[in-house]
This record gives structure tokens, sequence and C-alpha cells, in this order.
């Protein structure tokens, strides 16, 4: 279903509810509120998805297959890159932030510049955020991708791998200890 016949349904399904109540007080009626009480079972499948952030973790399958992979790389400047490769269509585009672990970074086994044809995206500096209540995960924040986006040829569902710099990710990766050490002092005093 498209968002739009979701909204519609979902503004249906309630403005229903609140008609079967005032039906049910206006004609005093046990009837009209026992079907009242059933309209919620239609309306939960039409609620929007609240979920805003999206969790990825290198899979063991590896990109072929469908999953992530979660790469390092240095180039011959010393300039350390990090990918993270996914199929296209993989990534909610919609959510706000995409989340992935520091501890899932694996030094790249194929040749650097193997996937060629692949679409990319750069992730810059200020599009991370270390994510406020788990420890070594940092977030990528999408919709400043999907705004880059809209200049260019291919849209987001095409793109496939996200670029990163490592250095970006490292100085984000320092801060989240002394988040981590400071609530958890604060949870045991």
């Amino acid at each position: 279903m498209t968002s739009k016949t979701t909204r519609i349904l979902l503004l249906l399904s309630v403005l229903v509810f609140l008609g079967l109540i005032g039906l049910a007080i206006y004609m005093e009626s046990t009837y009209m509120l026992y079907a009242a009480s059933a309209v919620p079972l239609f309306i939960v499948p039409v609620l929007p998805d609240i979920r805003t952030s999206q969790f990825i973790r290198s899979g063991k399958q590896g990109k072929q297959a469908g999953g992530v992979s979660i790469t390092g790389t240095t180039d011959e400047s010393g300039t350390g890159r990090i990918t993270i490769a996914f199929s296209p269509g993989y990534v909610a585009w919609h959510k706000r932030r995409l989340y992935f672990n520091t501890d899932d970074i694996m030094p790249a086994l194929a040749a650097p510049g193997a996937e060629a044809n692949a679409v990319s995206a750069p992730v810059l500096r200020f599009d991370l955020i270390a994510h406020p209540r788990k420890q070594g995960w940092v977030g990528i924040q999408l919709a400043n991708l999907v705004q880059r986006t809209q200049g260019v040829s291919y849209t987001t569902d095409e793109i496939s791998r996200l670029i990163l710099n490592a250095s970006d990710v490292e100085e984000i990766a320092r801060r989240l200890p002394a988040k981590a050490a400071s609530h958890n002092r604060g949870v045991e005093a």
C-alpha cells in the first residue's frame, strides 16, 4: 500500500471508531459499543511505522546473499576509508538514521575498486552521530544523504555503497566511551 492509501485508511478507521462510540452514547446501545471495540483491530495494520532508525550488522552471508559488508581500507596516501556495501534497495531511506557497529568493520578482503560500477554515496563528518545509548554504534543521518542525491542522476534506491572517512568514524567512536562511562557512573551511584 502506498503512503497516501495508508493515511486514508487510517483516517477512515478512526472516523468509523469515533462514529460508533458516538452512536453507542447517543442510542445507549451496548451493541454499538461492542462494534466500536472491534474497530481497533482494523486500525492496527494501517498504523504508521514509528521506528525511526535502522540498524545494520555485517552479515556472514556477504553482499552477494543480500547481506551487508562493512570494510575498511587505506589508500596510498594513508587516508582510511570505510565502505558499507549492501544490495540496492536494502536501506530504508525514509528512516531518520542508519546505525552500524564499529566492531563490524573488517579489513578489506578484495582489491579496492573491485566493484567500480556500484553507485556510491559519500558520508560527510556532519552526517555522523553517536548512538545516545548503545556503545560502539555510529549513525548516519539519512535525510542529509537523500537531500544531496536530489541533484544527481541516480536515486537513493540505486545506491549500494556508502563511503566514510575512517578518521570521522574514529572521532565519533572516541566520544562513545566517555558518554557510556558517565552514564554508567550515574547508574552505579
